[in-house]
C-alpha cells in the first residue's frame, strides 16, 4: 500500500523531479487561489507564506530558478550560472522593445523608423520599402503608417516628409 505523504510530501516529490525550472504551485488552504513559490520564499505554515517574488541576483540558486533580470524587454527570466537572464521580447512591423514598459512601440522622434535619434535617408529609405505594404507583407512598417489606416499610402507620405523636413529645419536651426 502506498504511504500518503501528505500536501507538503507531494509537493517536495514533485519539485524533486523537476531539472529546468524549480517552480512549483501550492494551494495554500480551502478555497484559495494557487500561489508560485520562489526558491526565495519561506513557507511558514500551510496558510501563510513569506512572498518575496522573483529574486534578482541568482548567487547561489539553481539553474532554471525563476528570477527577475529587471529588463521589461525580456521575458521567461531565470538563472542561467548564477547569472538571471531572460528571452528577448520579440517586436514586429518596424516596431521595438519600450525599455519603460515592455511593449512594442514606434519611436518617440517622428520619422525616426530606424531608432537611431534622427530622420535621414535611412529613414526614408524604410519608408520606401513599405510604401503601399498592407500588415501582411514583410515590408510593412507600423511606424510608417501615419493615419493609422492599415496601409502604407500617399497620405503616410506627407506625415513622414513632414516629419523629414521638421527634423531637418530643427538640426540646421532654421
Amino acid at each position: 500500500m502506498r504511504k500518503d505523504l501528505g500536501m507538503h510530501g507531494r509537493i517536495a516529490a514533485w519539485v524533486a523531479r523537476i531539472s529546468l525550472f524549480v517552480l512549483c504551485t501550492t494551494v495554500l488552504s480551502a478555497g484559495t487561489s494557487p500561489r508560485f513559490l520562489f526558491e526565495t520564499d519561506e513557507v511558514q505554515s500551510d496558510s501563510e507564506v513569506l512572498h518575496a517574488g522573483p529574486p534578482t541576483d541568482c548567487t547561489g540558486l539553481t539553474d532554471g530558478a525563476l528570477c527577475d533580470d529587471g529588463d521589461a524587454c525580456t521575458h521567461d527570466d531565470a538563472c542561467l550560472a548564477e547569472e538571471c537572464v531572460g528571452v528577448d521580447n520579440v517586436c514586429t512591423n518596424g516596431q521595438q522593445c519600450d525599455a519603460a514598459t515592455g511593449d512594442c512601440a514606434c519611436p518617440d522622434l517622428c520619422g525616426d523608423l530606424d531608432f537611431d535619434g534622427d530622420v535621414d535617408m535611412n529613414d526614408r529609405a524604410l519608408f520606401s520599402d513599405s510604401y503601399n505594404a498592407l500588415p501582411t507583407d514583410p515590408d510593412f512598417n507600423i511606424c510608417a503608417d501615419f493615419t493609422g489606416d492599415g496601409q502604407v499610402t500617399r497620405s503616410d507620405l506627407r506625415g513622414f516628409w513632414g516629419c523629414f523636413v521638421h527634423y531637418a529645419r530643427a538640426v540646421s536651426g532654421d
